[in-house]
């Protein structure tokens, strides 16, 4: 389980030490990518969320937490550049599924385990700011 409380503190802390970074570096333009990354997560996590409830049922397949965490992620990834924020989620669903494939391989998960996705989450995050624009480049031939 993620804690609301410290997703939203960080997310909160992160907010206004990005305010005074963008004040210090005299780029205001940063906010409004930082936003942005935080408006793309929500949406796409938001959407899988949604989606996987229709299918599933409630918080079956997807927890909200991740939904609550996806655009905390975002907006630090925005700050970079909002085109690597779709990439860090991406490289957290494979992260996360590299992490499940040897526990059901080695019979101490199935198909109905439920893992915690947002450790996974995170570190594709952490994955989209050293390579995150170097697969951008490489998917989109550049």
């Amino acid at each position: 389980r993620l804690p609301r409380e410290g997703t939203r503190g960080g997310a909160a802390s992160g907010a206004v030490a990005r305010s005074v970074a963008a004040v210090v570096v005299d780029e205001p333009e940063r906010l409004a990518m930082s936003l942005f990354g935080a408006v793309i997560a929500l949406v796409l996590i938001g959407g899988i969320y949604l989606a996987s409830n229709a299918y599933y049922g409630k918080d079956v397949a997807f927890g909200f937490g991740d939904v609550i965490l996806a655009p905390f992620l975002g907006m630090f990834l925005g700050w970079i550049n909002p085109g690597i924020v779709a990439p860090g989620l991406f490289f957290g669903f494979l992260l996360g599924a590299l992490g499940a494939i040897p526990a059901m391989i080695g019979g101490r998960a199935d198909t109905k385990t439920q893992l915690p996705f947002g450790p996974f989450l995170a570190l594709g995050a952490v994955v989209a700011v050293f390579v995150g624009q170097h697969f951008v480049d490489l998917v989109l031939v550049r």
